[in-house]
């Protein structure tokens, strides 16, 4: 491919730059196979849904763009004191985001993909050194690791969503309506109206999705040399836009192809030609189009710098290869502090012969145990919609008092969606809430009225560990209940059933709580000691030179 032939400059700076990637890569599978785990495991899970499939995208272009900014840097084997009080500071940073991770509930992927990306960031600017703040941007694009919630883009989402569907009924000579936050499509066919809620194929995600899934791209462009501060500024900006609009081009595509397939062919065949439009071909094109528009400026080839061009002097194999060694056994000790720590809580079902799929189909019998179930039923439909193995509505009754429930069961946090979208779904407007903690479990409480009338609903996120004999299935559980109107007080009411719920099995509390005091000190320690270190440097910068004494020599 035109452009990408270059390589470092000599056969000493070419070995010691793959030496320095195989010790990356090497770290990186230290790590993902002992203490991140459960992170590649919830990974992999999110990244078959329509939503996160840009991960595969995104993280193709970091590995590019990465590749493309180290092939040409410069080896310097330099322990300073700035480099090893920054590389402290971000695996600081990652453990404290790792011990926290199972406290922040649909945030827990992200949180453990970040405490990752923040190693693997101090690790390449450890062994690669950067030469100026420019070139440091690509280095950025390891943030992508952390797959972030889908919760975070609902808001975004129903905008994009309400203005593709506005253009998608205009387009199609249907009527767009919209009510407590979602929009639907009313399509006029030979044998009535047929209603089509936007929700339901997740419209509006692709132009959020499309413009992160090209970042390092941005990042890459940020950091050539070559380029004016005002062109990369454009040529940036230009490349965001373009995602932005293919993605929602994207959108309103996928409307319209619903509706006249719905107008043609029928509600039951129209969902199926949705496979024809998923959103990963939309973050692609975007992709695509940003390196086309970009490409003159570092697919063309660059020319190595007089610094650049005395890599191989600047650091040899035998340098670069003990500091590999070095950060190897650096990190096989942080694995070797961190594992003895148990990150897992919740509730733990040791029954034989319940396997996970009994505890997804009626999860109320151990969720609600010593409550009076009245009834309970499943539906099908609104778990494909929330992205979730199954969606459980319940009716019991606690201290006389009768509750409605919604049950979420999911494979990883990730794919739910934020407490406030799923009680507008509900029909539910929020009108204020507070936390309150729970035996360590973050508890949604929540003013909200329906139908005119007004009660508190409890929301709480929680894991729940499943073992069949040797076989063990992780899943978690997000209960939404609240009280009927015959409570004398809901607040009161709903606060004692979750509770009631929290404490129905044996139940563990994250046992992390203990260990983020005395870290956030030591972070807080790590912060100004590397303000105070950089601001001794500037400080000799400032300082005017000493002049030198000129003495007379005998000759």
């Amino acid at each position: 491919m035109p452009g990408l032939e270059s390589t470092p400059p000599d056969t000493t700076s070419r070995r010691a730059f793959f030496i320095g990637l195989t010790g990356v890569a090497g770290i990186v599978a230290l790590l993902v196979s002992t203490l991140y785990r459960d992170y590649v495991r919830d990974v992999a899970t999110v990244v078959l849904s329509d939503v996160h499939s840009y991960l595969v995208i995104a993280l193709v272009n970091a590995v590019l763009a990465l590749y493309m900014a180290l092939r040409d840097e410069v080896f310097r084997f330099e322990v300073s004191v700035g480099k090893v009080l920054a590389t402290l500071l971000l695996a600081l940073f990652s453990a404290f985001f790792y011990l926290v991770a199972p406290l922040v509930g649909e945030y827990m992927t992200f949180y453990w993909g970040l405490s990752l990306s923040l190693l693997v960031l101090s690790t390449l600017l450890f062994i690669f050194t950067p030469t100026s703040a420019r070139t440091l941007a690509p280095y950025l694009s390891v943030l992508l690791l952390a797959p972030i919630p889908v919760s975070s883009f609902d808001n975004a989402a129903r905008i994009f969503s309400r203005v593709a569907g506005e253009i998608a009924a205009g387009i199609t000579g249907s009527t767009f309506s919209y009510e407590d936050g979602f929009g639907q499509i009313t399509v006029h066919t030979s044998y009535g109206p047929v209603e089509v809620p936007l929700v339901s194929i997740r419209l509006g995600y692709a132009p959020l999705t499309s413009t992160i899934a090209l970042l390092p791209v941005v990042l890459l462009l940020v950091s050539r040399k070559t380029l004016s501060f005002r062109r990369k500024s454009v040529l940036a900006l230009l490349s965001i836009a373009l995602g932005l609009l293919i993605g929602f081009v994207g959108e309103v595509l996928r409307a319209v192809v619903l509706v006249e397939a719905v107008r043609y062919e029928g509600a039951p065949l129209a969902w199926s030609a949705l496979s024809y439009t998923p959103t990963i071909v939309y973050v692609a094109a975007s992709s695509i189009a940003a390196v086309y528009l970009a490409s003159g400026t570092f697919l063309t080839g660059s020319t190595p710098s007089e610094e650049t061009s005395r890599g191989g002097s600047d650091a040899g194999v035998r340098a670069v290869t003990g500091l590999v060694l070095l950060l190897l056994l650096a990190f096989a000790a942080l694995v070797a502090v961190l594992s003895p720590i148990n990150t897992s809580w919740g509730y733990t079902i040791i029954s034989p012969g319940v396997g996970a799929w009994d505890f997804v189909s009626r999860p109320e019998n151990y969720i609600f145990e010593g409550f009076q179930v009245e009834s309970a039923w499943s539906d099908p439909g609104r778990a494909g919609l929330l992205g979730v193995l199954n969606v459980r509505y319940v009716a019991f009754s606690y201290n006389r008092v009768p509750y409605q429930s919604v049950i979420e069961v999911a494979e990883t946090p990730a794919l739910l969606h934020a407490w406030s979208y799923d009680l507008s779904l509900e029909g539910y407007s929020v009108v204020r809430s507070w936390v309150q903690d729970v035996n360590g479990v973050r508890v949604y409480l929540v003013q909200a009225s329906r139908w005119n009338t007004s009660c508190t609903v409890a929301a709480a996120l929680f894991p729940v560990s499943i073992r069949d004999g040797s076989a063990t299935s992780q899943l978690y559980v997000r209960v939404l209940l609240a009280p009927g109107e015959t409570a004398p007080d809901s607040t009161v009411a709903a606060l004692e059933a979750i509770k009631r719920v929290l404490n129905s099995q044996p139940f563990v509390p994250p046992s992390t709580v203990s260990l983020l005091d005395p870290l956030g000190v030591l972070l807080k320690l790590g912060v100004i000691a590397v303000l105070v270190y950089y601001l001794f440097l500037a400080g000799l910068k400032i300082l005017p030179p000493r002049s030198l004494r000129r003495t007379r020599t005998r000759s």
